[in-house]
């Protein structure tokens, strides 16, 4: 989706400002059925750290009804389908130990913090399909080029190693290997910006600093 207004006219922009304002508006309310997933798991298990994923999930809520428009949005099938499938993917985690194991409450919440920190470094330029809503360089930003991946992979492995099974592992395969393709994904769409491409070589490491 290309909203510049420099290629379109008033007429064009405005109704693309509209869809976008519809699809802000959707996001916001699947992103509620997280906070009902979460909820739901708060009450049935009393686990503190499932107050964090409704903290994060609120926080993404707020960003996507108040998030800039794109200058352009990725429209290939494969971008949104792993977009897609590694945002919803997680939801299939099961949790079944009742015990906490205290390391592991430690890495997942350590986890949702970087990702709450991420979000909030995004700010308005949050989103889940690859989109360029300007380069942002600052807070987490500026040690790593995908904070809020790297958060996921704490999260989500912290959560496993609490809750062992094959279904659970299965699952966790599943969320790397989309999480690692939406990156690449992103970039390869994003590097169309100079912006983005200055930004790659002042920002070296996806993930880990001198490891990928």
């Amino acid at each position: 989706m290309d909203i510049d207004p420099q290629t379109n006219t008033p007429e064009i922009l405005e109704r693309k400002k509209q869809d976008q304002r519809l699809m802000n508006g959707v996001l916001a309310l699947l992103l509620v059925c997280f906070l009902g997933h979460y909820l739901w798991q708060f009450f049935t298990f009393g686990r503190f750290n499932t107050l964090l994923y409704v903290v994060q999930v609120g926080i993404m809520a707020v960003l996507f009804l108040i998030r800039d428009f794109p200058k352009r949005t990725s429209l290939k099938p494969y971008d949104w389908a792993v977009a897609i499938g590694g945002t919803w993917l997680p939801l299939l985690l099961q949790p079944h130990n009742l015990e906490d194991i205290p390391v592991f409450v430690g890495l997942q919440a350590a986890g949702l913090v970087i990702a709450i920190l991420g979000y909030l470094s995004l700010n308005k330029s949050l989103g889940i399909v690859p989109a360029l809503r300007g380069v942002k360089t600052r807070g987490l930003y500026g040690f790593v080029r995908h904070p809020i991946y790297l958060a996921y992979f704490i999260a989500y492995g912290a959560f496993f190693a609490q809750n062992i099974s094959l279904f659970n592992f299965a699952v966790l395969m599943g969320v790397y290997v989309l999480d690692i393709l939406r990156i690449l994904a992103e970039e390869k769409f994003l590097s169309q910006s100079p912006d983005y491409e200055a930004y790659m070589q002042h920002v070296r490491w996806r993930l880990i600093p001198y490891v990928w």
